[in-house]
């Protein structure tokens, strides 16, 4: 059970205070779920996620998906996969970490003498 303060928290996040009990009020009135509870299960939020939808408000998509991971499923009621590993950045070749190097020792060196590649000041 998911405490109903913690719930209260995400709409608190998205709606100043007085907005955020408001609209949880009518999303649990959508949903069915009776306000006096003190936790909700995974049932009872996705419920909440899904009327939170309904009632048409702009910017509520993070909310709802709040809701959901709270709940502890996904949006087809199955449990979340860990996220997949992001792919390694491949490291550039040596070659090429080499040149600004190189561009910055000419850039460094003085007008009027030219400076031996390799060779720094």
């Amino acid at each position: 059970m998911i405490p109903k303060s913690k719930v209260l928290s995400l709409f608190d996040a998205r709606f100043d205070y007085a907005s955020a009990r408001i609209v949880l009020g009518d999303a649990l009135a959508k949903a069915g779920v009776s306000a006096a509870k003190e936790g909700l299960d995974g049932d009872d939020l996705r419920k909440l996620a899904d009327a939170l939808t309904a009632l048409g408000l702009s910017r509520v998509e993070a909310l709802a998906a709040g809701l959901i991971d709270l709940a502890g499923a996904g949006p087809a009621g199955k449990a979340k996969a860990a996220p997949e590993p992001e792919p390694e950045a491949e490291a550039a070749p040596a070659e090429e970490a080499e040149e600004p190097a190189e561009a910055e020792a000419e850039a460094e060196a003085p007008k009027g003498k030219p400076q031996a590649k390799g060779k720094k000041r």
